[in-house]
């Protein structure tokens, strides 16, 4: 019914998207009324109601979710298509999205697309970051092929190629490593200056349960969505960060962090996730970047124990 107005597809993914006719407008460069008539126009063709006005935005009905779903899957295919097109043509190679936390691109770059970058110069790369919420929206609306996170959630509806432990750990500056000696737990670091991601981050939700759990109170004296600005804080010795060892480990060998294990349990039981799209079929060159992930990033390797 709608596999040939491919336009539509694009204006209702990109309106479910972002919750907004404004929003989704913006996104494919045309106008709110447009969209307005366009989403009117085929709810009175087919006798069904796709979305709710509401005062913030808009909401999906059932009807509206069945047609988000369409779109993704339709919007997909085409996508297959236009690549497999160009395969044939010899224009130009395939091309994979990845999103990821910031703690994992270097250990992303330098590791784990190595080899498709020597072996693979076919395939294109992009990779964006953000949270972990981010991450895992951007892969369900197709807007990324692969997702790496850290401490996602056991709710996240996605499909786990690849999890692997990596504890949380205290970040702690070098010339504070006498004074934590005997620091094991979270509760051991509460009157310290702290730096911590903000809430929308697996890590400091994490964070979060194990200081619920053992009544610590969290009273962070910067909060930023740069790891690198976390790091800055510690280096400079302001104080600590938490953060899993391989977003520290760099900063460790060059002696301007030193890395504390905890002992808490919800902390140590942390953990590192390589997914994707449910359901999804996924094209070759999707299945050969997750393949060099899986072997070349320290991230889903067995961790190395001691700072």
């Amino acid at each position: 019914m709608f596999g040939r107005d491919h336009n539509f597809l694009v204006i209702f993914a990109a309106v479910s998207r972002h919750g907004s006719l404004r929003k989704g407008a913006v996104e494919v460069g045309t106008s709110t009324s447009n969209v307005s008539r366009a989403i009117s126009a085929a709810e009175e063709r087919l006798g069904v109601q796709f979305i709710e006005r509401t005062p913030s935005g808009i909401s999906l009905t059932d009807a509206g979710r069945v047609l988000r779903d369409h779109a993704m899957q339709q919007i997909e295919a085409d996508r297959r298509l236009r690549a497999k097109l160009e395969r044939v043509s010899g224009r130009s190679g395939a091309v994979v999205r990845l999103r990821c936390g910031e703690g994992f691109l270097a250990d992303l770059v330098e590791q784990g697309l190595r080899d498709v970058i020597r072996a693979h110069p076919d395939i294109g790369l992009v990779v964006d970051i953000g949270a972990t919420q981010d991450i895992v929206e951007a892969v369900d609306t197709g807007n990324a092929d692969i997702g790496i996170a850290y401490a996602l959630p056991e709710t996240a509806a996605v499909r786990r190629i690849a999890t692997t432990k990596q504890p949380l750990c205290a970040i702690v500056p070098t010339d504070h490593r006498t004074e934590v000696a005997n620091c094991t737990i979270l509760e051991d670091f509460q009157s310290i200056e702290m730096a911590l991601l903000p809430k929308t981050h697996g890590v400091r939700q994490l964070v979060e349960q194990c200081a619920d759990r053992h009544g610590v109170i969290l009273r962070p004296t910067l909060t930023s969505g740069s790891i690198a600005a976390l790091l800055h804080f510690v280096r400079a010795g302001h104080g600590v960060t938490f953060l899993p060892r391989f977003s520290a480990e760099v900063q460790r060998q060059q002696g301007e962090a030193y890395i504390v294990e905890l002992r808490n349990p919800t902390l140590r039981t942390a953990t590192t996730t390589l997914f994707v799209r449910p359901q999804r079929r996924l094209p070759k060159a999707v299945e050969t970047v997750l393949s060099c992930l899986q072997d070349g990033m320290q991230s889903f390797a067995k961790p190395k124990w001691g700072a």
